[in-house]
């Protein structure tokens, strides 16, 4: 809503001299307009620190693409796998007051002398062990691995 009207603000500041009513503001004050602008600049910059000073909750959208990334660097890591999907998403429930994240993948073997549990188990450790991404601790991770057969 502030980015909204700090663009309006902006466009009626530089264009606004003209309306359907005819022209209006042509003398407006340059001192009322800058402190508006500056107004409207602070609640956007408080706004913003607020949002990424909270626990994830706000910014699920942008850590869920982050999380994908780096999802889909520590599978392709392992030789043994084809990696068939992928997915990373958050529940609105809370564990210990982090917010869940869901890693899911459906992977079919290169090796079948590995059995499926075994398997699962294999990738799991392997994602907690080598997943680096800077808030870690603020999450709570629960991992699903499905292993299909061709």
């Amino acid at each position: 809503m502030l980015g909204i009207h700090l663009a309006a603000t902006l466009v009626f500041y530089f264009y606004g001299k003209v309306t359907p009513n005819g022209v209006r503001f042509l003398k407006g004050s340059k001192k009322a307009g800058i402190i508006t602008t500056l107004v409207v600049a602070v609640g956007i910059g408080a706004m913003m620190f607020w949002q990424f000073n909270q626990p994830p909750y706000l910014r699920k959208a942008s850590m869920n693409t982050e999380l994908a990334k780096v999802l889909t660097k520590e599978l392709n890591k392992l030789e043994y796998i084809k990696v068939l999907s992928k997915d990373v998403t958050f529940t609105n429930e809370m564990i210990d007051d982090r917010s869940i994240a869901k890693f899911e993948a459906t992977l079919l073997p290169k090796d079948t002398s590995i059995g499926q549990e075994e398997l699962k188990s294999l990738v799991i450790d392997h994602l907690k062990e080598n997943m680096k991404y800077p808030y870690r601790n603020d999450i709570y991770e629960v991992f699903q691995i499905n292993v299909v057969t061709d």
